[in-house]
């Protein structure tokens, strides 16, 4: 991951995050009221906060510090919400005097990790970074989402004076490389557009490995489909990820 291979889209990622993105916070929000409470003390950790338009959404906001390796991505998020702590350090090398609560990377965050030995250090980070008894969430793209991808256009969008085209491609089972292409509307020659391009890496790992990783630094770890996640009720809602391929897995660790 380097920092400035996100610098032109930190501009354009509220555009760029598409789709319903509601069941994030609710699951956040339930997670919170179910393991956190108003005590002043509760401290949550984001991990790779992107511009984090979420945090409107999340029930005790005041709580959650920032964690995001682009400094463009930050300065944005900062504007928004000032009274919030940022760090801008990579989650590779979480050098941090605190502890928490409850920490967590959405929107498969940690699936930008450059490696496996570079994921499974993040897991023993976070280990170290949490109070005995709390809580790390996170979800995760899998290789069997992987296999669903094409080389192909993926979107494009029209703002007000920019175009934005994304397109993935191809570079290994396990890797893929999301092309963002960005045409700007230059202010003196109305016909003609600036470019710039922003270049991000996803890898996935197998999930079974995950499991055994996470086992390694944390006393539970409980899995879940997006699509039939119920946490209302952690213990009896564990997916067996052996009985079918999921796209997108969900993971819930106690230490």
């Amino acid at each position: 991951m380097k920092s400035d291979n996100y610098k032109y889209l930190a501009k354009f990622y509220d555009w760029v995050l598409w789709g319903n993105y509601s069941k994030y916070w609710e699951i956040l929000n339930i997670l919170f009221d179910k393991y956190i409470s108003l005590n002043d003390s509760i401290k949550i950790l984001d991990l790779w906060c992107w511009t984090w338009w979420i945090l409107n959404y999340l029930n005790y906001p005041d709580k959650v510090e920032w964690i995001d390796l682009s400094s463009d991505m930050l300065n944005i998020a900062k504007k928004k919400f000032p009274n919030n702590s940022f760090y801008n350090i990579s989650f590779t090398n979480l050098n941090i005097n605190w502890q928490y609560n409850f920490i967590y990377s959405i929107f498969d965050s940690l699936n930008h990790a450059r490696n496996t030995e570079e994921l499974y250090k993040i897991f023993f980070d976070v280990s170290s970074l949490l109070n005995k008894g709390w809580v790390f969430f996170f979800d995760f793209n899998t290789l069997s989402k992987f296999k669903t991808f094409n080389s192909e256009i993926y979107q494009i969008i029209k703002t007000e004076k920019d175009i934005i085209s994304i397109n993935r491609e191809f570079i290994k089972p396990d890797c893929w490389r999301w092309n963002i292409e960005i045409l700007t509307e230059l202010s003196d020659k109305k016909w003609f557009y600036g470019k710039s391009i922003s270049t991000v890496l996803e890898m996935s790992v197998d999930i079974n490995s995950i499991v055994k990783e996470l086992e390694k630094h944390f006393t539970k770890v409980f899995l879940y489909n997006l699509n039939d996640l119920n946490i209302f009720n952690i213990e009896n809602n564990i997916i067996d990820i052996n009985s079918i391929d999921f796209y997108r897995v969900w993971f819930l660790c106690i230490k």
